[in-house]
């Protein structure tokens, strides 16, 4: 019984540290996060069709650099969806981490001064 409490606790532990590790990892994607949707706003304004086709020597050339651009948008597209994700991801983690926590914790004392039979699924 204490072995599987001592289970228990240690995978709370492991639970939480990867949660914060990925809050640590989130703070610097933030960073990431607010240049690149400057970025993608300030060039959706100055990257006009029309002045890229007033302004490019060739269709070969305007072609080359609407394609550019557009994947420059998709990139920062990506960059800023998987951010999103990330964070819904450890909301995701850490909301049932806590649930686990607090039930552990109620059960906690009741379960080291009972019997050895009773069960510890309902935690994990």
């Amino acid at each position: 019984m204490k072995l599987r409490l001592a289970y228990i606790e240690t995978s709370l532990a492991i639970k939480k540290k990867n949660i914060d590790d990925g809050y640590t990892n989130l703070a610097k994607q933030q960073q990431i996060l607010n240049a690149t949707i400057r970025d993608y706003y300030i060039k959706s304004y100055y990257d006009s069709p029309l002045l890229l086709l007033l302004s490019a020597n060739s269709a070969s050339q305007f072609t080359q650099i609407l394609g550019y651009q557009k994947a420059n948008a998709d990139r920062d597209k990506a960059i800023i969806t998987n951010i999103a994700v990330t964070i819904n991801d450890l909301k995701d983690q850490e909301s049932p981490w806590k649930g686990k926590k607090r039930a552990f914790r109620r059960l906690k004392p009741s379960l080291t001064s009972s019997s050895p039979g009773q069960s510890l699924t309902k935690i994990l």
